[in-house]
This record gives structure tokens, sequence and C-alpha cells, in this order.
């Protein structure tokens, strides 16, 4: 699952709330064991170094994409008088979950246009 975020205010300090992650490879070396898992910062930093942290503080408007499914995150942590505003748009793959429709949940109808299939991967 790939994660967009673009800024729609500057976000260039700590109180703004920038996004925040640990790398894959920090990730893996603490382990990640459940998707939708939260865990305090203490725990995290009794196997992970506080320095592989990375803070996506940009001005407005700046544009990146992150694998969330891979990494430790956070964000929104501001301060008092601070925000942020942003855009995020999710992009994921369908699930193995529907048998016989070839991976994906969508079925062509007789009134579904060719443009309509081109968008639903069919």
């Amino acid at each position: 699952m790939i994660k967009f975020f673009s800024y729609l205010t500057d976000v260039e300090d700590d109180a703004d709330g920038p996004f925040t992650f640990l790398p894959k490879q920090s990730t893996e070396r603490f382990g990640y064991p459940l998707l939708g898992s939260h865990f305090p910062d203490e725990q995290v930093f009794k196997k992970v170094p506080r320095g592989d942290i990375k803070v996506m503080k940009a001005p407005r408007l700046a544009s990146f994409m992150v694998d969330t499914t891979r990494c430790l995150h956070m964000g929104s942590r501001m301060g008092p008088g601070h925000g942020r505003l942003l855009y995020t748009a999710t992009f994921f793959s369908f699930p193995r979950m529907f048998p016989g429709a070839r991976n994906r949940p969508f079925f062509a109808t007789p009134n579904t246009t060719q443009f309509e299939k081109l968008l639903l991967g069919l």
C-alpha cells in the first residue's frame, strides 16, 4: 500500500506535525507484527536508535509517497497553536479474496464502457 501525501500548508517545524517514519530497515529491526498496531515511543526506541527517524518537513505543496505497510510511522503530533493541512491518496492492490474473480472484486456488466473496464482493470 502506497500513500501519497501533499502538504497544503507549510510543515517546516516539529510543532507543525510533520509525517515522521522509520525506514524499512529500522522497522524490520524493531519488528512490525501487526498492521494497525500502535506502540509507545519508549518501546520502539529500546530497539531502534532515535537517529533513524526520518521527518518530512517541507513547504506547502511539497509531495511524497511512502509504503506505510513497511514502516512504522506517525504524524499529527502538533504543538499548541500549530496545525497542518495535507492531501492524502492511498494506492493498494486488490486482495486475493474473491475466488474466480481473477483477483479482482469487480465484474463488467453489459453496460460497462471500455473506459470503465480499463479503470477497473478488467
